[in-house]
């Protein structure tokens, strides 16, 4: 990436393209696009930005597309993002436009981010409208062959049978 003189514009390189950097949701994207790149090691070539998604009205557009090929035939993962200031219900409309845009670009997996909360799927091995199960500590990174599953879900059982108050993460 790089920025103007003011830092009021980023230039995602790879990609071409550049974005109002002032804006909160921006600063999201760009976030989210470095960690890919940078703790997950998905090379730039393989992110895109803005893509299309078909079968959704004209003007959806996924934040952020990971392919699983140098062609960009194949999404793998899908990130929606966005600002840090954002109510439980927002960050909950944003998972519903994450999945329907995962599922449309029929990618493996999707993650929801507004920087400070993140939630990750498994949006391949279950029913488009499963929320719950399929819930992921984490995407995988580049390379990964397993992903890891939450054990136990907040607002269900634990192991023994108690309302669960938080999620457990199992490897």
């Amino acid at each position: 990436i790089k920025f103007d003189e003011e830092q009021k514009y980023i230039t995602y390189v790879a990609q071409g393209k550049r974005y109002r950097y002032t804006d909160p949701e921006e600063q999201v994207r760009a976030e989210s696009f470095l960690s890919l790149i940078f703790e997950y090691g998905y090379s730039p070539k393989r992110i895109t930005l803005e893509v299309v998604v078909p079968r959704r009205t004209p003007s959806d557009l996924a934040d952020i597309v990971v392919f699983e090929d140098d062609d960009l035939k194949t999404p793998y993962i899908v990130v929606e993002c966005k600002k840090q200031k954002i109510s439980e219900a927002e960050f909950n409309q944003a998972i519903e436009q994450g999945f329907g845009n995962a599922v449309s670009l029929n990618a493996a997996y999707m993650q929801v981010t507004s920087g400070i909360k993140t939630n990750a799927y498994d949006v391949k091995n279950f029913p488009p409208l499963e929320r719950v199960k399929n819930l992921i500590a984490d995407i995988p990174r580049f390379g990964q062959s397993g992903i890891t599953r939450a054990k136990f879900y907040k607002g269900g059982v634990d192991e023994d049978g108690n309302p669960a108050k938080d999620i457990k993460v199992v490897d």
